[in-house]
């Protein structure tokens, strides 16, 4: 039974994560499920905590940059939990933060439509 316990774990922890994203797709994303604010975080980043605020939950999306997928998505559900996570997106190749001008962290900015 506990190796049963074991192996939902690993899986729940693989399905659980932010969604790896290019800029194409996040402007795809924007069209269905709109949003004021992108927060650009990293999960190395101390100063980025104080925007994975759940009160930013509902206006923005959170843009794991210059990270690794795993460690952002543990940063994120650290503090906005795993129910959150559709709100979270992997720059996977850095386009969203080069389309945003993003060169530092923690970022702030509108959409681009």
């Amino acid at each position: 039974m506990k190796y049963l316990a074991l192996v939902l774990l690993l899986v729940t922890d693989v399905a659980l994560a932010c969604a790896p994203m290019t800029y194409a797709q996040l402007q795809e994303q924007l069209k269905k499920e709109p949003a004021e604010e992108l927060v650009f975080f990293a999960s190395w980043c101390a100063s980025c905590k104080k925007h994975l605020v759940p009160d930013q939950l509902a206006k923005s999306y959170f843009i794991a940059s210059f990270d690794e997928e795993a460690a952002a998505t543990k940063a994120f559900t650290a503090f906005l939990g795993s129910d959150s996570l559709k709100r979270c997106i992997f720059d996977k190749d850095g386009s969203i933060a080069a389309a945003h001008g993003i060169k530092s962290l923690p970022a702030v900015t509108r959409p681009k439509l």
